[in-house]
């Protein structure tokens, strides 16, 4: 089969093409979550020490639930049902006391910026990128009226997360510290989060729970203590303890692969059905055979004209 060059031309373009949308749209593709869908959740274990209510109350620890639901997923932007339930201790009298509270956010899945009524409330915590690089410095979190950024750090083999979920070794894991900010009563404050690295998915951390603060919990109390995380509960897949993970990199050259070969067996298809429309095509236009149907040779028209057959001179 011969491929003139408008045909080349035209396979050149679509192999261009896929590969600049490849190029340009690699950050889109892979900075928003791709198990991410209606149905998916992750629930944490979480605990602070002292929990103020507004009226003056004041407990001695708070333990419980925080966590969300994937309401349904739409062009950059997910609905996210996040739950907020912990039982408190109150310090005196002795007692304990629920306190439970569900809110929606709208987030941006590119930048995990969430809003609530259409206004700003934060950096979910939930996730990362997955194409996150050691010692690169990413956006974690809004605290203390500043936008604060986090160094993504490794850890070794050794290293152990236990959570009520299962246990994570050092080479699942990034660990990301916030940026340090100094306290108003002494000392300094800084983040802590730990995320599985295939998924990008939070696992565990100690750190402010600054969307609390901005949702409809202010209203009723001061969340403004560092709580510590450890995953409860996901439907959310890793790979299993042992076994290597597939990078973002192999992930994007193997969606790419997929791309071209889809190309490629689009252009063959296309260049076979436009052979047989080709008026060339034997199928359609035969040459006048030079052998009559008793095996006798036959001159073309133009060889008995020069001959001066049929009374031609």
């Amino acid at each position: 089969m011969k491929v003139g060059f408008r045909n080349l031309d035209f396979v050149i373009l679509l192999v261009l093409t896929q590969v600049l949308y490849l190029a340009l749209g690699r950050s889109s593709v892979v900075a928003a979550p791709f198990w991410l869908k209606s149905g998916a959740y992750a629930y944490y274990d979480v605990e602070t020490r002292i929990f103020h209510f507004k009226n003056g109350t004041s407990f001695y620890s708070a333990k419980g639930i925080y966590g969300w639901r994937c309401l349904s997923v739409s062009g950059s932007n997910s609905s996210l049902e996040v739950v907020f339930q912990v039982n408190l201790t109150e310090i005196s009298p002795p007692q304990r006391v629920e306190f439970k509270r569900t809110f929606i956010l709208t987030v941006n899945l590119e930048t995990r910026e969430s809003y609530s009524g259409g206004v700003f409330v934060g950096f979910v915590p939930f996730w990362i990128d997955i194409t996150v690089q050691k010692g690169e410095n990413i956006t974690m979190s809004r605290a203390y009226n500043q936008t604060l950024k986090g160094k993504v750090y490794g850890a070794v083999s050794q290293f152990r997360i236990q959570t009520p979920y299962r246990n994570f070794t050092g080479d699942e894991i990034w660990n990301v510290a916030t940026e340090s900010v100094p306290l108003e009563w002494g000392g300094n404050y800084i983040g802590h989060y730990f995320f599985e690295k295939d998924s990008g998915l939070l696992i565990a951390g100690s750190f402010r729970g600054d969307l609390l603060e901005k949702l409809e919990i202010e209203k009723y109390a001061y969340p403004e203590r560092t709580w510590a995380f450890e995953l409860l509960d996901t439907n959310i897949e890793f790979r299993e303890p042992g076994t290597q993970g597939t990078s973002p990199f192999q992930t994007l050259f193997l969606y790419a692969a997929a791309v071209i070969a889809t190309l490629a067996i689009t252009t063959i298809i296309y260049l076979k059905i436009r052979k047989h429309r080709s008026p060339t095509h034997e199928s359609e236009i035969h040459p006048a055979s030079t052998t009559s149907t008793l095996g006798i040779p036959l001159s073309s028209p133009r060889t008995m004209m020069e001959k001066g057959v049929a009374g031609y001179s």
